[in-house]
């Protein structure tokens, strides 16, 4: 009779023998033959044959692995749950399979000489090796091969320096604030560069550009970086919480200076003439006795500018007479500016176009004015 599922042998029917009585063939040889069947379905203590299908063993315990050994019985293996295959070493865990994590977990310290490979199906593998004072990570030159390509590898060596074979490509380098790559000496000997930013400045929306100087994100953080002559002179430069560019800092003290450009204090006209708030050509046109008002309310004193500059829509309510004073306004803009009455001009309050110089003359009571308008 076969064993039964459980492992159980049970004699042929035709045991047991009646005692006393003649043993016969028919019940001798078939038990016999059984018998002989089933040991040969045993496993050898010495390991011949073999199993000829799965071999299964008790799950066991942490202290009392299912599969042990005789002189040490608390080294083994066992089954701690559902897909979850254990090594234990004096009732500790040392490393698991786990189906449900999908990986392998160890608290110990994995020991590998040589190399070891890291592969995925249909793409490109990798090398890492350790040799000559550095590991080396090496890409294979095709998918699914060991044909290693070392022109395209990276290594770091025992001082903590990366040695790259080609060239260092990447959509985005994060630097936390803790990290100062001048810590340990490291410099960057030649040229760096930045390849591959594309369309115009105008146009670029925070994707176009390769290098970005980044805040922290709060409304009190500035966007800044620091040039540095060493032990001469270092300041910041970059964009501060009013958003607007400036430098400062460092050596030039507690102070934020705000660099001038075109959106905020001047333009170039299409004559190469630089018009300060896009109003008045050239800062030393009129001489050092020049002012510009902007658009202007209130009173003037010939006596301390010779010449002022405002925007139509001014409205001049007096003017301090001084006999004999000569002086002038240069009109900004299309239209007229607003003048006290005493104010007597040649060619009437039409100021002409863009820009109007007007020349005045006082005898002490009247002013005398006469306008000439000019255009850039």
């Amino acid at each position: 009779m076969p064993r039964n599922s459980a492992g159980v042998y049970v004699l042929p029917p035709t045991n047991p023998v009646i005692p006393d009585t003649t043993i016969a063939t028919s019940w001798a040889n078939p038990t016999m033959g059984d018998i002989a069947a089933e040991l040969t379905n045993s496993l050898d203590r010495t390991g011949r044959g073999g199993m000829s299908a799965p071999f299964r063993i008790f799950d066991g315990t942490i202290t009392q692995p299912g599969l042990s050994f005789n002189n040490e019985t608390g080294l083994g293996l066992w089954r701690s749950g559902s897909g979850v295959m254990q090594l234990v070493a004096g009732g500790t865990n040392y490393f698991r399979v786990d189906s449900v994590l999908g990986a392998a977990v160890s608290p110990l310290k994995l020991a590998i000489y040589g190399e070891h490979q890291i592969r995925a199906p249909g793409q490109k593998w990798w090398q890492v090796k350790n040799g000559g004072g550095m590991v080396s990570f090496t890409p294979s030159t095709t998918a699914d091969a060991e044909d290693w390509d070392s022109a395209h590898g990276f290594a770091i060596n025992t001082d903590g320096n990366v040695s790259l074979s080609g060239v260092l490509t990447c959509s985005q380098i994060l630097i936390p604030p803790t990290i100062d790559i001048s810590a340990n000496g490291a410099t960057i000997s030649s040229l760096f560069m930045f390849i591959g930013s594309t369309g115009a400045i105008s146009a670029d929306t925070g994707e176009s550009h390769k290098l970005e100087v980044k805040s922290a994100g709060g409304v009190g953080d500035a966007a800044f970086m620091a040039f540095h002559r060493a032990g001469l002179h270092a300041a910041i430069f970059g964009i501060d919480t009013d958003n607007k560019w400036k430098v400062g800092g460092w050596s030039m003290g507690v102070n934020a200076y705000q660099i001038l450009h075109e959106n905020n204090s001047f333009i170039i006209d299409a004559f190469g003439n630089l018009n300060a708030g896009g109003k008045f050509v050239q800062s030393n046109a009129f001489g050092a006795g020049y002012t510009f008002l902007g658009t202007h309310s209130g009173e003037l004193n010939p006596g301390l500018y010779q010449t002022y500059g405002m925007n139509v829509g001014s409205n001049v309510s007096s003017i301090i007479r001084i006999p004999g004073q000569v002086f002038r306004f240069l009109v900004i803009g299309n239209g007229p500016i607003i003048l006290p009455p005493y104010v007597k001009l040649a060619s009437g309050t039409a100021w002409g176009t863009t820009y109007s110089m007007v020349s005045m003359w006082t005898d002490g009571t009247t002013i005398w004015g006469t306008v000439t308008p000019y255009s850039t």
